[in-house]
């Protein structure tokens, strides 16, 4: 077993799509559904 954190080059960990799209868009100043956003962190992290 490795015990050791496995991540990119630059150092972020792997995030699922449905995050990243959500955080993509805030990164855009595009409007995202706020409950959404705190419901998909909730589960996926």
């Amino acid at each position: 077993m490795n015990s050791k954190i496995l991540t990119t080059h630059v150092g972020s960990l792997p995030r699922p799509a449905k995050l990243s799209q959500l955080l993509f868009a805030k990164d855009k100043n595009e409007i995202v559904d706020e409950k959404e956003f705190d419901d998909v962190v909730r589960e996926e992290v």
